[in-house]
């Protein structure tokens, strides 16, 4: 749906579609069962012709198409629903025939910790999924893992764990982030538990998107936001450091401006004091781009390590990393040192 927003509008006006929908309905409605704009009736055989034009009649721009029950089934979701005896309903798991039924792969480059717990979170959606009694799940679970490379020890051993309950609690847990590298991370994440008391995630070095071309069109400079950015002096090697979340090219244009002769107030940025102090002009064009983040907070911080990091090479006050953590401030010094 594009935007974060997407699926509350739409839960929105699927539910205000059903109200129209349900006020003053001539349909013998058993009940209604909605996710997003997915639609589970239970209706009289009498009124199947007339429900689709009824909903349809709600809003011309918002249509439907309906699916019936063959031999007391139907598919809804990831579940086909079993209408048995007396009317009674269970459900199996179901995947629609068009799909791959590919997971995590036992062997791709992630820690066996996650990939184990994504073998369980399948096995615990079918289990959950599947209500029907005398209904085998296991061949059809063990099939499916073993097409994700699963080695059958593995599979065996994961559907043994039936009924297991894993512990739960209410504490908040906090995790630190390092990249896999097989055989390392492991190790490494254990050290760090064992002296810090958090928990590790690993995240996989190799993304999938490094094997595929973007195919979106690549961002002018000047049009990018959220930016850590370098402007170069054209009377001396030093330059200035700044951060803006507006496009840079709107950015640069309030320097020209404060920079313009007479220059009313110097004491606006670091740059501006520079300009008065020299009478030196800055290369606007050939601006570079040091870092980008969506967080101010974290942009901040980057623009901080920059300066720092260059503090002798930038126009920048002092007091513009006052702010820095005395822990950075002194890897940072190590570091350039």
């Amino acid at each position: 749906m594009g935007s974060p927003i997407g699926p509350i509008a739409a839960d929105i006006v699927m539910q205000r579609v059903l109200n129209i929908a349900s006020e003053n309905s001539p349909l013998r409605i058993g009940f209604i069962k909605k996710y997003v704009d997915n639609l589970l009736v239970s209706i009289h055989e009498n009124d199947v012709d007339l429900v689709v034009d009824h909903f349809n009649s709600v809003h011309p721009k918002i249509q439907f198409s309906m699916e019936m029950e063959v031999n007391g089934v139907l598919p809804y979701l990831d579940m086909e629903i079993h209408r048995g005896e007396n009317n009674s309903l269970s459900t199996t798991w179901y995947a629609k025939p068009s799909s791959s039924l590919r997971m995590l792969n036992y062997r791709s480059g992630h820690s066996l910790h996650t990939i184990i717990n994504v073998g369980r979170g399948f096995i615990k959606r079918v289990r959950a999924l599947t209500t029907k009694s005398g209904e085998n799940t296991n061949d059809n679970i063990a099939r499916i893992l073993r097409k994700n490379d699963f080695p059958n020890r593995v599979i065996q051993r994961l559907l043994r764990e039936e009924g297991q309950q894993n512990s739960t609690t209410t504490d908040q847990l906090y995790f630190n982030t390092i990249s896999y590298v097989r055989g390392i991370s492991e190790k490494l994440g254990k050290k760090i538990t064992e002296k810090t008391g958090k928990k590790v995630a690993f995240q996989p070095v190799t993304k999938v998107r490094k094997f595929f071309s973007r195919i979106k069109d690549p961002i002018p400079k000047d049009n990018k936001c959220d930016v850590v950015y370098e402007i170069p002096c054209g009377g001396c090697e030093k330059s200035y450091i700044g951060t803006t979340g507006q496009q840079l090219k709107k950015r640069l244009q309030q320097h020209k401006n404060d920079t313009k002769l007479p220059i009313r107030n110097p004491n606006v940025s670091s740059l501006c004091t520079h300009v008065t102090e020299t009478g030196h002009r800055f290369k606007f064009e050939e601006t570079k781009i040091l870092d980008t983040h969506r967080n101010y907070g974290k942009r901040l911080l980057l623009e901080m390590i920059h300066i720092k990091t260059n503090m002798d090479k930038v126009v920048n006050k002092r007091s513009d990393v006052d702010g820095l953590s005395a822990i950075y401030a002194g890897l940072l010094q190590g570091s350039h040192s």
